[in-house]
């Protein structure tokens, strides 16, 4: 069974959306429209966050958009698993995979009363697997999900996508415009299909880190994202279904020493973004 949200995922109006190619160092914007209206606050705060900032708002009603350092390079961190993901449905779709099938691995197993810290085998399906990879970032369910999948494929997935500017195996890097593009072309339905681009997004739905761009906005808006995070490196990207329409929203930071301030940079830019959205009509995610 492939990994869905609790109940079945509609598909929504499907929006041809691409994002352009072009990038800019500073925030560039098309027609008017809230993602216009927050572009200089944003573009503001991110240079003076202390942390290296690309970003993409980008509306999914009108196709505005504002972006900072959108082609630079940044570590993915777990953004990854986005293209795990999605080489899965693909290799479902063909007939190579399953849902069904057991995805075993180690994870650590801390100390108890009982017995001591170690190692323990865990076993669940390729659907559970996939949950745990994206919803609560699992890594050793990804490394091992991958592997069943095989790493060549996966890192072949974005350039496949036709995201020239992600590269997995070895640097892992990408840009806040590869992203916007990946989510603008799953909410238009036009990245894998209709039916698992609307799976896929009832997955990231249930996403259940909610330390960044959800951070100070309401609990009820709900956001397709997955985040990522290194060292050095705060990452959260995803499909916010705001109350004046949905939008794209990419954060992608590098900082100097630790991640700590690439979390502020993203829950207060989120906010921004959000403050252009924040009126209206409640817009329905997929459910």
């Amino acid at each position: 069974m492939r990994p869905s949200p609790r109940s079945a995922v509609r598909p929504a109006l499907a929006l041809l959306i691409m994002v352009g190619a072009a990038s800019a160092l500073l925030p560039r914007a098309a027609h008017a429209g809230p993602a216009t209206d927050v572009c200089a606050p944003m573009q503001e705060h991110a240079e003076a966050s202390g942390s290296r900032v690309g970003f993409v708002v980008l509306d999914l009603t009108d196709g505005s958009r504002c972006s900072n350092r959108a082609d630079e390079a940044f570590r993915t961190a777990s953004l990854y698993k986005l293209f795990v993901l999605t080489e899965a449905y693909e290799q479902a779709r063909e007939g190579t995979f399953a849902w069904d099938e057991e995805i075993t691995f180690e994870r650590l197993r801390p100390a108890t009363d009982d017995r001591p810290a170690g190692t323990e085998e865990v076993t669940v399906d390729a659907a559970e697997a996939a949950r745990l990879m994206i919803q609560i970032s699992d890594n050793d369910a990804a490394e091992a999900l991958a592997e069943r999948l095989a790493w060549a494929a996966v890192h072949a997935e974005p350039a496949r996508l036709g995201l020239a500017n992600t590269v997995l195996g070895g640097r892992y890097i990408t840009t806040a415009n590869d992203i916007a593009e990946f989510f603008a072309r799953l909410y238009a339905r036009t990245l894998l299909g209709p039916e698992d681009d609307a799976a896929m997004i009832g997955v990231l739905l249930d996403q259940r880190i909610r330390d960044r761009i959800p951070w100070f906005l309401p609990s009820s808006v709900p956001i397709a994202h997955k985040t990522g995070r290194l060292e050095t490196t705060a990452n959260d990207a995803g499909i916010v279904y705001a109350p004046g329409g949905p939008f794209v929203l990419v954060l992608l930071t590098e900082s100097e020493e630790t991640w700590d301030p690439g979390y502020h940079a993203i829950r207060e830019l989120a906010r921004i973004a959000y403050e252009g959205y924040a009126e209206g009509s409640a817009t329905p995610a997929p459910t």
